[in-house]
């Protein structure tokens, strides 16, 4: 799976790792200023808000404020993946299919905490679950039904169904009470 990630990672932010790798020209540089030439190539990215950093593994992972969280390695920095690629995409329809089509803010949390981060991850997780055919039906707006014209029927018959109780012409049995 690693393969795959780095391979997609590479196809869509193919100048992040680069970048990322520290260079030493001299001995004498200051950790201050290499910082500050990074943060200055990192500001062009999209991705510069999300402080990413390459893992061990090779993977670009989001950096920022959980380093010390008691949460899992993958939780505290997950794996990007890129807005609109096909493994992203199949990833989304992957942990959909795990919650049982419970919505997107249930499905963008079971990604998360498989360790991926989807940048542009809510609209994502939305456009795939509005191509959800489940989805459409479970959540689709309630159909109304169209009430069909009355049947033919003479002015006699409508007043038979509206007079309560059972209808008796004058000419049978006794007539009108007095």
């Amino acid at each position: 799976m690693n393969v795959i990630l780095r391979a997609v990672q590479e196809e869509a932010f193919g100048e992040i790792p680069k970048s990322e790798h520290p260079v030493h020209t001299r001995k004498e540089e200051s950790p201050r200023v290499r910082a500050s030439e990074k943060k200055h190539t990192m500001k062009k990215s999209a991705l510069f808000r999300l402080d990413p950093f390459i893992s061990v593994d090779g993977l670009l992972r989001v950096g920022g404020r959980l380093r010390r969280a008691r949460l899992e390695y993958g939780e505290r920095h997950p794996i990007l993946l890129p807005k609109g690629h096909h493994v992203s995409r199949l990833t989304v329809r992957h942990y959909h299919d795990q919650v049982h089509n419970q919505g997107w803010q249930i499905t963008y949390g079971a990604i998360r905490q498989a360790g991926y981060w989807l940048v542009n991850g809510n609209h994502m997780v939305a456009k795939e679950l509005s191509l959800c055919v489940v989805c459409k039906k479970l959540r689709g707006p309630p159909v109304e039904q169209r009430m069909a014209d009355l049947p033919r029927h003479s002015p006699m018959s409508v007043l038979i169904y509206l007079a309560p109780g059972p209808f008796r012409s004058e000419g049978q049995g006794e007539g009108p009470p007095a």
